[in-house]
């Protein structure tokens, strides 16, 4: 108890030697009775528990002391107080994002066959680039007209990946690697990039959709018509 309330003395701004003299008012610190001369000051007193106190004051203050003449860094002498991470500093559970277009049914099958084969393990963040809220600032800094040209991903350390290496790392991640291994090899995997982009150019068309300008000058109006209020009903 004597240790403990010592130190609530140190916690409320006193020195150990302050601290000592409001619990041995008494006797004086700097006057007390010596290392050499204490057990004759036990002898007399008969109080084995105040020479303890003694003791143990003696030795806080040749602590303060030596606190005074070689101070220390505050991280050291102060009270350290456990402070746990923030969200934002955490590591990301998925091991790769991918970016898709929800409004395209052959991508949109993709990604379920995916989402299957993740099973809810979460090593797959799924991000639809077609909705209204998407952020490129919390992707990668990759915005929808770039995100629709081509597919990309975000690694947890911030990498970002477009392309075939997309799908190769994420069937990486689900087990089926062995899927697009080939693309590995410098000439096939440029084979593959290849035939990947006659794709991605031909898309929209293929599926019967208007052309990106299209989709991004109706999705700008879009976003602008919900935030500023200016939809007007139709009229009949």
């Amino acid at each position: 108890m004597f240790c403990l309330e010592l130190l609530d003395n140190r916690r409320s701004g006193y020195s150990l030697r302050q601290g000592s003299r409001r619990h041995l008012d008494d006797i004086s610190i700097a006057g007390g009775p010596d290392w050499i001369h204490l057990w004759d000051y036990f002898q007399s007193t008969n109080n084995c528990r105040r020479a303890t106190q003694i003791i143990l004051v003696k030795c806080l203050c040749a602590i303060d002391d030596i606190q005074i003449y070689f101070p220390m860094s505050a991280a050291k002498t102060e009270f350290s107080e456990s402070v746990a991470p923030s969200p934002e500093s955490a590591a990301p559970a998925w091991q790769i994002e991918l970016l898709y277009d929800g409004e395209c049914p052959l991508c949109v099958r993709e990604v379920n066959f995916l989402k299957k084969r993740d099973a809810g393990r979460g090593l797959v963040s799924f991000v639809d680039i077609a909705e209204d809220g998407y952020n490129p600032e919390a992707h990668g800094g990759i915005d929808y007209e770039t995100a629709m040209g081509r597919i990309h991903a975000i690694l947890p350390d911030g990498t970002t990946v477009k392309n075939v290496e997309v799908f190769r790392r994420t069937y990486e991640i689900l087990g089926m690697g062995w899927v697009y291994a080939v693309t590995k090899l410098p000439v096939l995997g440029a084979i593959a990039n290849w035939l990947y982009g006659i794709w991605a150019d031909w898309r929209l068309m293929l599926t019967g959709r208007p052309d990106l300008a299209t989709i991004m000058s109706d999705r700008t109006q879009r976003i602008e018509c919900e935030s500023q209020g200016r939809c007007q009903p139709n009229s009949k």
